[in-house]
């Protein structure tokens, strides 16, 4: 049986782990599909369990352990991957294959403060705090052949 431990992931720190809509710590879900956008898992076991992430706040999960477990994506989780997906297919491989090699080795994804569209300036949410979204440096692509059909 597939067993994995969770320590704290996503690069999460204490005060965003206070910031999570909802906190759950020491829970234990069986059989359950859970939505997990914005929530905090705090020394939570999930056993035969579907976890659905949809694009929003990322979850916090802190000492968690999974056995059995899948992620499933939705929103913009799912159009997310189905563009890497098509970008993948359509003559970008080695752009999606390097972005990952990246996240695999860490060095891709940083936090970066979020620009609002209209004034390009920061924007703020309703505590006052800056509020920021998970960036990344794209790989540099030099040169993709046509492909002949």
């Amino acid at each position: 049986m597939h067993q994995m431990q969770a320590r704290r992931i996503f690069g999460v720190s204490d005060t965003q782990m206070s910031n999570a809509h909802y906190v759950f710590e020491d829970k234990t879900y069986l059989g359950k599909k859970l939505e997990v956008d914005g929530k905090a898992f705090i020394n939570c076991t999930f056993r035969n369990c579907t976890l659905v992430y949809a694009g929003g706040d990322p979850p916090k999960l802190d000492g968690c352990s999974f056995e059995n477990c899948s992620w499933g994506f939705d929103a913009a989780a799912a159009r997310t991957l189905g563009f890497l997906s098509g970008l993948h297919s359509g003559g970008f491989d080695l752009l999606v294959e390097q972005t990952f090699n990246e996240i695999r080795n860490g060095e891709t994804f940083m936090t970066v403060p979020a620009m609002s569209a209209s004034t390009g300036a920061g924007d703020s949410d309703s505590s006052g705090g800056q509020k920021t979204i998970l960036g990344f440096r794209p790989p540099r692509i030099l040169k993709v052949p046509k492909k002949h059909h």
